[in-house]
């Protein structure tokens, strides 16, 4: 009896322990189960119905984030769930797209990349082909990006802040011009004057028609002339550039150095000029000299002065045998 109770009691701890394993296995499997389904909720893929994994492989993904959505004629379709670069080189884009709603999509269709709306925000368009050939799980598929309406803004971004600023400036003197005492009279005065001066002009275009429709003629004829004239005009510039050079490589540079020698010659006279050298360099240099020269002149213009008033001292003239001393 005793024997017997020992076995039974064995027996109920050892299915107990059973129960316990089973217990904890069944736990982890559906922690195992949760968990997978709970990462495939937060990723985006349907665990349950249907489910097609795509590839887009873009040049540019223009920042790109997972969860982007990817549309069919503005019904979403699927999502973005991975982006990766390729290992080509250059290297591109590949985005992993999850298309979770059942639709046959032809292997020639395109994604495209482009801006959910003006204020930004990226989004997926898949632009449907015709080929009756469909795209399989897991295959590489076209892809483009559609630029912005805003892209290309950045470079005038700087040049359209400094025209806002100047417009705001004119706005706020406009509106001291017009709180000020005598703002409005004197806009009223100016758009006035303005108004004057545009009716004058037309007046002046009206009355002057013929006379302008005429200097537009000569300016069409003057320039069918040109036109006309051209080869000539072309002949001409190129027989003056002829010229020009063949003066510059013959007779300018003979000149120039027959204006060298000249110059050499002249500056040696000079020097022996200072020098006192011959009968100009003694001259210039010999002051007795220039003194007895100016003595004789002096006397000599003395002489030739008492012979002028007093010709009968030097010059004896007989009239019928009479000599007068």
């Amino acid at each position: 009896m005793k024997s017997e109770e020992k076995e039974n009691g064995k027996r109920s701890i050892d299915t107990k322990k059973n129960r316990k394993a089973i217990k904890v296995g069944l736990f982890g499997l559906s922690a195992l189960i949760v968990f997978y389904l709970g990462a495939n909720f937060l990723m985006g893929n349907q665990v349950f119905g249907y489910n097609k994994t795509l590839y887009a492989i873009f040049d540019n993904a223009k920042g790109l984030p997972t969860g982007t959505g990817v549309f069919v004629n503005g019904f979403k379709i699927g999502k973005v769930v991975k982006i990766e670069l390729t290992d080509e080189v250059p290297a591109r884009v590949k985005a992993t797209l999850n298309i979770y709603e059942e639709i046959n999509i032809p292997s020639d269709s395109r994604f495209e990349l482009g801006a959910k709306d003006i204020l930004g925000g990226l989004v997926i368009n898949l632009k449907l082909g015709t080929s009756t050939k469909m795209a399989e799980d897991e295959d590489n598929m076209t892809a483009v990006l559609i630029p912005a309406v805003t892209d290309g803004l950045d470079g005038i971004k700087d040049q359209l802040g400094s025209i806002m600023s100047s417009i705001d400036t004119v706005a706020l003197e406009l509106k001291d011009i017009l709180h000020s005492e005598n703002g409005p009279s004197s806009l009223k005065n100016i758009f006035t004057n303005l108004e004057s001066t545009t009716a004058e002009l037309n007046l002046l275009l009206n009355q002057n028609r013929s006379k302008f429709g005429k200097i537009v003629t000569n300016l069409d004829e003057f320039a069918l002339t040109l036109k006309t004239e051209a080869p000539k005009l072309k002949a001409i510039i190129d027989n003056f550039d002829k010229i020009s050079s063949d003066i510059a490589k013959e007779d300018l540079a003979q000149v120039i150095l027959n204006a060298n020698q000249t110059i050499t010659e002249l500056q040696q006279v000079i020097e022996k000029i200072n020098k006192g050298e011959g009968d100009l360099g003694k001259l210039v240099n010999d002051k007795e000299l220039y003194k007895n020269l100016a003595n004789s002149t002096d006397n000599l213009n003395k002489l030739l002065i008492d012979i002028k008033e007093n010709p009968e001292r030097y010059i004896q003239v007989s009239v019928f045998g009479k000599k007068k001393k």
